[in-house]
């Protein structure tokens, strides 16, 4: 475990320049200058020169790939996590292979309590950013940049990335000012031995790409850069890479692999199929996932969020007729460690000094725990913080509006899913300092206000509810709302159905406070949500009301992108916070704060069916609001739940 650091020197000593193009400044990570197209560099070992027109030298290249960190790096108390946990794998990954690269893939600098205060109070003349000594030390080869890396502004993203050393890319974006960190592409020029021993240069070229709608989710950005489409950016990024006679391009793509409809924000499977490039790392989503490659599609991996996994792709070069060809690849995820690096540990825990002692003070007092473990069925304390918080700040910015009016739609952003088993929310009685408050709230989002009728929440509710997979049909009887299936005949009652899609994420299911509703799972999509109550009323088609979300739910997000792509958030600039730092103004406001465990929601099914959900391992049936049997853990380590519905329980 002590040699986990790739270079340990790197982290306040050495400082390497990379030119992206530039080949007289050219030097490799190693400090090995690049030998040039021309010349056959002599064995290392033997002082002999590869005949690479004999032989048809084969190589295996790794590719090692970290994304959407999140500033979670990791060296706090309890359970090993982050990147302190990932750097075991990494050396042990490069230890495997003898021509290893590692990359990441953005949203590094952003996500945690301690990057705001970062952000907030500045970094000193000679102090480095932490996320920055950390990839500094791990021996980073190149990154790119996420959207959320644009969160506290360019001149503060440009200060924290001044102590790279590693080259950053970013092909679709451009800066006026302050002068530009990363360039469109680069060359990563190496000396790498293939398998029988002798040695060649390759030339690795890497480009980057970030959701174009970045200055949109960040409209302070817009005075001074410029975003552009993903793929014509990417295909132009390929073809100066092949001019610049790269034998292998790899994509840092900080976006997704699904939604066709949102290439714009996530176009990895369409940049995987562009001529000339050979290996994709996506990211954005936080999904764990692999693509093998196809004749058609270079291979793609998605290693997670905040340091879940590590993604590998797995390569085969072949020398044929002076170039070399990808002739394999594998993808893969390999899953942190549980035990941590120490020496990572050490250098991640030294703090800018300002923000350190800012993250200890104490916020407010919690007189009971909060978790997350059963937010997908109603039940979530930390969201009725947020909803309350919200319609404090939204009531005294608009004033004269009924607070009863003001409808609060936030989702879990910790409820498991494709993050894993510890992507959950858990805070226990106790004090709430500054530290804790990106757990409540983990993303640098603003706060939105938008005009809207009854219908058009009615529209919003059913969207959300599609993370409840299709059900077949279980008969004719009645619905909690009033309408039953089909008439057919009920399925088998003893067959366990997954309660959700797995395709969907949980950050996209969109609970609402300040109505009663139920979810009614017999119903068919598009009309599960029934029963809603507004103040004890139904609510109406044309009640008007103010739906408070987020600066991402505006920009983004298909589920919802018909019902918010053409309204105007309504609230004065001034107002437009971020929503982490109005949950601490509002929590700073009480001495002490009583979590409100009462379900955002009824969930109602067919009597007779069973379902079953996978929610954190330390989550117990019997506080489920379903009634529940704890069916063990699973091979993922989540806590399996299997449910069944009876009479639906009061919101009470």
């Amino acid at each position: 475990m002590s040699h986990c650091l790739h270079n340990p020197r790197l982290y306040d000593t050495d400082r390497l320049t990379i030119a992206s193009l530039g080949r007289e400044n050219r030097v490799s990570l190693t400090g090995m200058p690049f030998m040039g197209d021309a010349d056959v560099p002599p064995d290392w070992k033997t002082g002999r020169q590869s005949d690479a027109i004999v032989s048809s030298p084969r190589l295996s290249l790794r590719i090692l790939a970290t994304s959407d960190l999140h500033m979670n790096l990791g060296g706090g108390p309890g359970r090993a996590s982050g990147l302190v946990a990932l750097a075991p794998v990494i050396a042990r990954e490069r230890a495997g292979c003898a021509n290893a690269l590692l990359f990441d893939n953005g949203d590094l600098i952003e996500g945690t309590a301690l990057a705001d205060e970062i952000a907030r109070t500045g970094l000193g003349a000679a102090e480095l950013h932490p996320a920055i000594a950390a990839l500094n030390s791990l021996g980073y080869d190149a990154a790119t940049l996420g959207n959320h890396d644009f969160s506290f502004g360019t001149a503060f993203l440009a200060r924290a990335m001044r102590d790279a050393a590693y080259p950053i890319t970013s092909a679709n974006a451009d800066v006026a000012s302050p002068k530009p960190i990363w360039s469109s592409h680069v060359i990563l020029a190496r000396n790498m031995q293939a398998q029988d021993g002798s040695f060649h240069p390759l030339r690795i070229g890497v480009f980057g790409v970030l959701p174009p709608q970045t200055t949109e989710w960040e409209p302070e950005l817009a005075a001074t850069m410029r975003t552009h489409e993903v793929l014509p950016a990417a295909a132009r990024a390929v073809k100066a890479l092949q001019d610049a006679r790269a034998d292998v391009i790899v994509a840092l793509s900080h976006g997704g692999f699904a939604n066709p409809d949102a290439s714009r924000e996530n176009a990895a499977a369409e940049i995987a199929r562009i001529s000339g490039v050979d290996a994709i790392i996506a990211g954005h989503t936080h999904q764990v996932l692999t693509e093998e490659a196809t004749p058609e599609s270079a291979a793609v991996v998605m290693p997670g969020f905040g340091g879940s996994h590590l993604g590998v792709i797995d390569m085969t070069l072949e020398r044929r007729d002076g170039r070399w060809k990808v002739i394999s690849s594998a993808p893969r995820n390999q899953p942190a460690s549980d035990l941590p690096c120490p020496r990572l540990t050490a250098i991640v825990r030294q703090l800018p000094k300002a923000a350190s002692q800012n993250l200890d003070q104490q916020v407010t007092w919690l007189t009971g725990g909060i978790t997350s473990y059963f937010a997908l069925l109603g039940v979530d304390p930390a969201a009725r913080i947020v909803a309350a918080a919200l319609r404090a700040h939204v009531a005294a910015a608009l004033p004269g509006t009924p607070p009863g009016s003001i409808l609060i739609a936030s989702p879990p952003f910790r409820a498991g899913g494709r993050s894993g088993p510890a992507h959950y929310l858990f805070l226990e009685p106790g004090p709430i300092r500054k530290s804790d408050l990106s757990a409540l709230y983990p993303f640098a989002n603003r706060v939105c206000a938008l005009a809207m009728t009854g219908a058009d929440i009615m529209e919003w509710l059913n969207a959300a509810a599609q993370i409840f997979a299709p059900l077949p049909e279980f008969g004719s009887a009645a619905s909690q709302c009033g309408s039953g299936g089909s008439g057919a005949q009920a399925q088998d009652a003893a067959k366990s159905l997954p309660l959700l899609d797995p395709l969907i994420a949980p950050f996209m299911f969109d609970v609402i406070d300040g109505l009663d509703y139920t979810i009614d799972l017999q119903r068919p999509p598009g009309q599960r949500v029934c029963g809603i109550l507004l103040g004890g009323n139904p609510l109406r088609p044309s009640d008007q009301l103010i739906v408070v979300t987020n600066s991402y739910r505006m920009t983004c997000a298909s589920t919802y992108r018909d019902l918010v792509s053409k309204r105007i958030d309504f609230l004065a600039p001034a107002a437009r916070a971020r929503v982490r730092d109005i949950v601490a103004a509002y929590l700073a406001g009480k001495p002490a704060f009583t979590p409100d465990y009462r379900p955002m929601f009824r969930l109602a099914g067919p009597r007779g069916a069973r379902f079953w959900l996978d929610t954190a391992p330390r989550a117990q049936a019997a506080q489920s609001p379903v009634a529940a049997q704890d069916g063990g853990l699973t091979l993922a380590g989540f806590r399996r739940l299997n449910l069944s519905f009876g009479p639906p329980r009061p919101l009470a």
